[in-house]
């Protein structure tokens, strides 16, 4: 059984589009709540990570065999898009401690769905 590159990109495409509904609930709530920022960043670390979890999970559930190379290969998609999103609205990737806490999140979030996956 190979890679099924199809469904990993719908994964990716469900992961992705879970973060942006996610993103736009936070956005809504920093608008008409009085929520902190520590509290906001928080969410927004949340709502990736869930939304890489359930992106893994899906696509190991889809795929049958070789689960953790499935959810390695859609959390590596998943953090590329996310990394281009960040180029685009800031104009670089500065490595800071937001940058590798998110790193290390999404990637323990796709590796945790592919273990309770399969």
């Amino acid at each position: 059984m190979g890679i099924r590159f199809t469904g990993i990109l719908k994964c990716a495409g469900v992961s992705a589009f879970l973060t942006a509904l996610f993103i736009f609930v936070i956005a809504l709530l920093s608008c008409f709540t009085g929520a902190s920022e520590t509290t906001l960043t928080i969410a927004v670390y949340a709502s990736v990570i869930i939304s890489v979890f359930a992106g893994a999970f899906a696509c190991v559930k889809a795929a049958g065999g070789k689960a953790l190379l499935h959810a390695l290969f859609l959390t590596a998609l998943y953090y590329a898009l996310l990394a281009a999103a960040t180029f685009a609205i800031n104009g670089s990737l500065v490595p800071n401690s937001h940058f590798f806490t998110m790193t290390a999140g999404i990637f323990a979030a796709g590796i945790l769905g592919a273990v309770l996956g399969k």
